[in-house]
């Protein structure tokens, strides 16, 4: 009997011991840093590839161009309207997603230009005509230097980065007329016609800063001041572009644009 519970007892340290060395180490603090900190990047960075909203609008300068040189003539503001929209048509739709809590945005544009111009010789004799209808596209990016200060995410102050590119058709043509000599009276006779056409595809780059306010509830207004960069032309062997849709006239390597516009915001994320 001595024996049998010696043999018990025996068995019961045997397995007491075991139990003890298959214990886990205590958790130090230490060890759990390393875990943790990688969860914290990664849900960092998911959150800062997320979408948070959405803002479309349209370029208020095309409409309001025609209207900027009443002040200056001698025409109101409806002959002036009526005088440019008769030889100009453009529109354009923006687009911007913010993401990281308002701090980087994704941007993009696409628009259509078709622009008519024509000067007639005081003697009527000599006609000069061009004409350049397109399209265009714009793509890049935006960073919110004020994302601290803006703390309900959804103004900002943006300088970005684009690049564009137009696809066209133009067209010039060139008239001389001449009345023969002693018959003043019969009227003119062409006596030299040409007419060039081409169609081309243009590249550009702009650097921006812009502006973007809300105005009523999810309604906004804001500018974007440009500076573009011109490119080179492709199948110019004709005709060199007088103007590209998007980018303006070509005078110069450098141009100058300002753009007010009107946007619609369509939060992603609740409470924002």
């Amino acid at each position: 009997m001595i024996f049998r519970q010696s043999f018990l007892l025996l068995v019961a340290a045997v397995l007491l011991c075991l139990a003890a060395k298959a214990q886990p180490a205590p958790i130090m603090l230490d060890t759990l840093r390393e875990p943790i900190g990688k969860r914290l990047k990664a849900w960092a960075k998911a959150q800062s590839l997320r979408p948070y909203a959405l803002r479309v609008g349209t370029d208020l300068s095309y409409w309001l161009n025609g209207a900027v040189s009443a002040p200056f003539g001698r025409n109101t503001i409806g002959e002036n309207l009526k005088n440019f929209y008769a030889n100009t048509a453009r529109f354009e739709l923006t687009a911007d997603m913010a993401f990281n809590r308002n701090k980087n945005f994704l941007i993009a544009d696409v628009g259509y230009s078709s622009t008519f111009r024509e000067r007639n010789a005081k003697d009527s004799l000599r006609n000069v005509s061009y004409s350049n209808t397109g399209t265009y596209w714009r793509i890049g990016f935006d960073y919110n230097v004020l994302h601290k200060t803006f703390t309900d995410r959804k103004n900002a102050l943006m300088v970005g980065w684009r690049y564009a590119r137009a696809n066209f058709a133009q067209e010039a043509a060139y008239t001389a007329r001449s009345t023969p000599w002693g018959f003043n009276g019969m009227p003119a006779a062409p006596l030299f016609s040409e007419t060039i056409s081409d169609r081309l595809n243009y590249r550009w780059m702009e650097l921006t800063m812009g502006l973007r306010v809300a105005v009523w509830r999810e309604l906004y207004l804001g500018y974007t001041f440009r500076i573009k960069f011109a490119g080179r032309p492709s199948n110019t062997d004709r005709l060199l572009p007088n103007e590209v849709p998007g980018f303006g006239t070509i005078r110069s390597n450098v141009k100058l644009s300002f753009n007010y516009h009107i946007y619609y915001r369509i939060p992603l994320v609740k409470n924002l």
